[in-house]
């Protein structure tokens, strides 16, 4: 086995043979059974490495300024704490590889993919990351400011403490990542997918989400809303399905056994024939907190809600965020007859815009009043308060 220098020197020499030189190094580690491999604090500064096997090697603590790696492999290697500013890593690999804190200012990971890798406290300014594969990696405290990471997919990594400011993040994937106490202010996250971000302590002023083609800025400070924003600005009709979704869509609030499902079904039946939209809320489990919230703007984007108060552990927790202070919401709450209406709703009946409980005795009878008891006294009230406005 060469020592150290020796293979140093070995690998220089395959570098400078463009022609067989990455034969030679793949050849060489084969032969040798090479999994692993210690060449820290090398210094192989300005040279190409084409189509290398670099899994496993320990290449901390070394500087590859400007060097060209593309399509090699880097699956397991350790480059931590070594320098590669405006290095080439284009379509290279490196699954579950070590870039703590190395320098990688100017550097090019265009197409690379580089999965459950550590990037922590590493400095990419002005990096290139174009359709790089970065999912489920580590950019805690790493400082990416003016990186373009256009149509880059980083889902589910973790940017604490992180430094995105002015950052391109056009297309790119972060749904999942978590961005807590991160700054990306004045990115560029036109068509950014950001699903279920964690954002305590994110600073993200003046975002920047209209495309770069478009003779007009559009900026927000809230990236979670930051999607919503550009379409309400771009899409034509996205206008008509919020007054479709507030003009259609009925809220149904209850919990039907397998005995009562015919009853949503005769609701959703004569709503649909009357023009409306059926939203279901079928209550079969415990309600979380967060379904209560989504619930509650549900309803307020909603014409009315119809609540079966049948069941009495069914709707008192929905209603009792839906009713105070929502006059515009109107409640039309229904009852198999002969059933008892929980304790608490009692206190509901003050509120002009909860309607009278309709008592229904048969699903027959339900579907002959649906129009006059239920659906006409939502649509009388919701009329007569829009006049008032």
């Amino acid at each position: 086995m060469m020592t150290k220098g020796k293979i140093r020197d070995f690998l220089k020499s395959c570098s400078e043979n463009s022609k067989s030189g990455q034969i030679e190094w793949d050849t060489w580690r084969s032969e040798n059974n090479v999994r692993a491999m210690d060449l820290k604090g090398s210094d192989f500064r300005g040279l190409t490495f084409h189509q290398y096997n670099f899994a496993g090697m320990d290449f901390s603590e070394s500087n590859f300024d400007g060097c060209l790696f593309l399509e090699s492999n880097f699956v397991l290697a350790d480059l931590s704490n070594s320098s590669l500013m405006s290095a080439d890593f284009s379509k290279t690999i490196g699954t579950e590889t070590n870039f703590n804190h190395c320098n990688l200012s100017n550097a090019k990971f265009d197409f690379s993919i580089y999965t459950k890798s550590n990037f922590n406290s590493s400095v990419f300014r002005n990096m290139s990351g174009v359709n790089a594969l970065m999912s489920g990696s580590q950019f805690v405290k790493a400082d990416l400011f003016k990186a373009i990471l256009i149509s880059a997919n980083l889902s589910g990594s973790n940017f604490i403490g992180a430094n995105l400011q002015e950052a391109v993040l056009g297309g790119a994937n972060l749904s999942n990542a978590n961005l807590s106490n991160a700054n990306i202010s004045k990115s560029f996250i036109y068509g950014l997918s950001a699903w279920n971000l964690r954002t305590e302590g994110l600073i993200q002023n003046d975002l920047v989400i209209s495309h770069d083609y478009e003779d007009f800025i559009l900026t927000v400070d809230d990236i979670e809303i930051a999607q919503f924003i550009y379409l309400i600005s771009q899409n034509s009709k996205l206008s008509n399905v919020i007054d479709k979704i507030t003009s259609k869509v009925v809220l149904i609030l209850g919990r039907f056994s397998n005995e009562r499902y015919r009853v949503l079904i005769r609701i959703k039946e004569s709503l649909r024939m009357n023009g409306y939209v059926p939203v279901l809320f079928d209550f079969e489990k415990p309600e979380s907190r967060s379904l209560t919230e989504t619930i509650a703007l549900l309803g307020r984007m909603s014409k009315f809600i119809i609540a079966d108060l049948t069941d009495a552990k069914s709707v008192p927790q929905e209603l009792s965020v839906i009713i105070p202070g929502n006059p515009s919401i109107t409640i039309q709450p229904i009852l198999l007859k002969g059933s008892e209406v929980y304790s608490m709703f009692e206190h509901w009946r003050q509120y002009p815009w909860v309607m009278n409980v309709f008592e229904y005795e048969t699903i027959d009878h339900l579907k002959e009043q649906m129009v006059p008891r239920i659906i006409q006294p939502a649509i009388d009230y919701y009329q007569a308060h829009a006049r008032k406005k």
